[in-house]
């Protein structure tokens, strides 16, 4: 009877200490607290209105990193962000101490250099003016008169005073020579001198001399065409032939492709349409004194 007193005591103990070592231990812990069921609210709503209860806690000290060179140079941003331009300098004319500053030596006899003491700076003596002639009569010169411009040739413009010199671009020749010769105009009265310029510019631009042309065939080929108010050219027509149907064509096409030409001028009245002649000289010396 007595044995087996001790022997419950001792499995009693046993079963206390293996479950005081289970709830020590973090898993045994957790597992007896699975084990236990929470406690029933008794009612939801005293629940909701329970406090909120926060934790504070202390997060561990940040530690500053020592620079990767202990004497790095601060840029000049960081200079004007910490306050100030450095310490001042003993040199004058420099700001902060930075060594990169220079300051020029100032010019002799410069407005800003300083003067000796008691030396006065002399007044600038005033020009003396100069004399009123005579207001008389006999004294009054009437402006000189400019002298008058000629006008433009209207027949006949040659190519210096039409398409070489406006500045377009003309497209390179090889072989032979070629050039626009003589130019007229149905309307007489009209100075085309700008207007002729700028056309016979589009046209040479458009001007593709055919391969015996450069070879050195000679000829010439007039004609004559309509340019209406908005610049569109109609009525082609050849009046002279060169002998070549394909320097013919040629001359023909350039004034095909030149089309549109710039609008007859606004100060053209009374015209809606202009008929234009035109001479294209191939390997032939164009006449110099047309229309002079």
């Amino acid at each position: 009877m007595f044995r087996d007193r001790r022997l419950r005591l001792a499995l009693e103990l046993s079963l206390l200490l293996h479950l005081l070592l289970a709830w020590l231990l973090p898993a045994g812990h957790r597992a007896v607290l699975a084990l236990v069921p929470p406690p029933p609210l008794a009612n939801p709503a005293d629940a909701a209105q329970e406090p909120i209860r926060f934790e504070l806690v202390e997060l561990p000290v940040e530690r500053q990193e020592a620079p990767a060179q202990p004497k790095a140079p601060a840029s000049d941003l960081s200079r004007r962000a910490h306050g100030g331009e450095g310490e001042p300098a003993d040199r004058p004319g420099v700001v902060g101490t930075t060594p990169d500053l220079r300051v020029a030596p100032p010019l002799p006899g410069h407005a800003g250099q300083s003067q000796p003491a008691g030396q006065v700076q002399p007044a600038p003596t005033p020009a003396p003016e100069p004399a009123t002639p005579d207001r008389g009569a006999s004294t009054l010169v009437a402006p000189p008169t400019p002298a008058p411009v000629p006008p433009l040739k209207l027949r006949g413009l040659s190519p210096l005073e039409g398409g070489a010199g406006t500045g377009g671009a003309l497209p390179h020749r090889r072989g032979g020579q070629v050039d626009l010769g003589p130019l007229s105009f149905d309307t007489q009265w009209y100075d085309w001198g700008p207007y002729a310029a700028e056309m016979l510019r589009r046209i040479r631009y458009h001007w593709n001399v055919p391969e015996i042309a450069r070879l050195g065939a000679a000829g010439v080929t007039r004609i004559h065409f309509v340019i209406e108010r908005n610049g569109r050219v109609s009525s082609i027509e050849i009046q002279r032939e060169s002998g070549h149907p394909s320097m013919d064509f040629a001359a023909r096409d350039a004034i095909a492709n030149a089309s549109p030409l710039p609008p007859l001028p606004p100060d053209l009245f009374g015209v809606e349409r202009e008929g234009v002649t035109i001479t294209f000289f191939y390997n032939t010396e164009p006449p110099k004194d047309v229309g002079r």
